[in-house]
């Protein structure tokens, strides 16, 4: 089912003493029972594979380092006119990493699409060490496949969802989920009569206690407040950056030029900052897909960014 709240935030005694209202669209998805789903090796995507799912998307490139080399890709500095058209070819380009393996994911609906899973390149230096990884994951909805995937993996989750319960709770051996929001300020929003605690990515590496440490794999899909995160991130907190080894996120640029705009200006800060894009599918789910100057586009793609600072050490 599917509802629209009205959040206020109302920050913590140690911020500006500004007052914001964030109107928000949540979407929770009505699930059935609380079994845990069966882990499943990842998938290897293969340069075929990458192909067979890119079919869903005319027109969608990625590029694979020919004869095993490191090719540079770099994409172009020259910051070319923003428009639809070059907007997408940005977006659907992708290249740079030789083992690209796909973790969880599971059958959506009667169609037998994969939804949930995400892309994790597992080249030498940026892929995540089993028995010492760290993985953040923001925005769950009781979809836990790639979560189990990560900690069947080796590494130790932090899982982060506003709209689960109150409680924050061990999952497993090694997941810890907590009901905190990500967004571009510290406080506590209300939503249905209840307080929801919303922090920015720095306090909540100090809440858990990894301020310093090297995240191994930051996943967010939390449903277009991607540019809120970065929005943050980029501005105030850009250092912490250069811990995060790999970046896989869901954007949601839709149909609005106003989140085109955004969305384009924070992916070349991400370029300037050496995170490449190595991986770009769409979410051909649930109707993502449209027509765009007789190419099929998507409201939503799956983003792979990889940090070349590490992929030197």
């Amino acid at each position: 089912m599917a509802y629209k709240g009205l959040l206020r935030i109302r920050r913590s005694i140690n911020c500006p003493t500004l007052t914001a209202v964030i109107l928000i669209t949540i979407t929770l998805m009505h699930i059935n029972g609380t079994s845990r789903p069966t882990f499943e090796p990842p998938r290897t995507v293969s340069k075929p594979q990458r192909d067979q799912q890119h079919r869903h998307i005319d027109g969608a490139k990625i590029r694979v380092p020919a004869d095993g080399t490191n090719e540079n890709f770099s994409l172009p500095t020259k910051k070319p006119i923003l428009n639809w058209e070059n907007f997408f070819d940005y977006i659907e380009e992708a290249a740079g990493c030789n083992n690209l393996k796909m973790f969880g994911g599971a059958e959506r609906g009667r169609s037998g699409q994969i939804d949930g899973d995400k892309a994790v390149c597992l080249d030498t230096n940026v892929a995540p060490t089993p028995g010492s990884c760290i993985v953040l994951s923001f925005g769950i909805n009781n979809e836990w496949s790639f979560d189990d995937a990560m900690e069947q993996y080796g590494c130790k989750v932090y899982a982060f969802d506003p709209t689960m319960g109150e409680q924050a709770y061990l999952r497993g051996s090694n997941i810890h989920f907590y009901p905190w929001a990500l967004g571009g300020e510290t406080g506590v929003a209300k939503f249905r009569g209840k307080n929801r605690t919303i922090c920015t990515y720095r306090d909540i590496l100090k809440k858990i206690n990894e301020e310093k440490s090297v995240i191994d794999y930051l996943k967010i899909d939390v449903e277009g407040f991607e540019i809120d995160f970065f929005r943050n991130v980029l501005n105030d907190d850009v250092e912490l950056l250069a811990n995060v080894k790999q970046i896989g996120m869901e954007i949601h640029p839709g149909r609005s030029t106003t989140n085109r705009d955004k969305i384009w200006s924070q992916i070349r800060q991400l370029r300037s900052l050496h995170f490449s894009q190595v991986s770009s599918l769409p979410n051909v789910v649930a109707g993502n897909s449209y027509k765009f100057e007789n190419k099929t586009v998507s409201q939503c793609y799956e983003i792979l960014w990889v940090n070349e600072q590490f992929q030197g050490n």
